[in-house]
């Protein structure tokens, strides 16, 4: 047991901490998130500016309102900066929200590593 516990901690002081910052959840994106989330020495978190397509939305671009038939962000670890619609996330706003990414990523890591010192 001792073996695994020291092997498992080395594992965790060799590991990469990727964050990803995306405007929204995207089908086509969560194959490629499910598969990194489950690398041994990669800690992944994918931050979205918003949950457009996650819940019924109009699309700016498209012009109708739709929902994904799937969850795209199942299966790894995410959090929703704002549930603000995507249109608003142009200009400052935008900005503000990938900071917003940043700090969280920034606070994440110096988490992470906290708790590698305690193990």
């Amino acid at each position: 047991m001792e073996t695994q516990s020291v092997t498992k901690n080395l594992m965790n002081k060799n590991s990469i901490e990727l964050a990803i910052l995306v405007s929204h959840p995207v089908q086509y994106f969560a194959p490629v998130f499910r598969e990194l989330a489950q690398q041994p020495n990669l800690k992944l978190k994918v931050f979205f500016g918003c949950n457009h397509g996650v819940i019924p939305t109009k699309d700016p671009n498209f012009g109708v309102v739709f929902k994904w038939d799937c969850d795209p962000t199942a299966g790894y670890d995410h959090e929703f900066l704002s549930e603000s619609s995507i249109a608003s996330l142009q200009g400052l706003s935008g900005v503000r929200l990938a900071f917003k990414a940043c700090c969280m990523s920034i606070l994440l890591t110096q988490i992470f590593s906290g708790v590698g010192r305690l193990l």
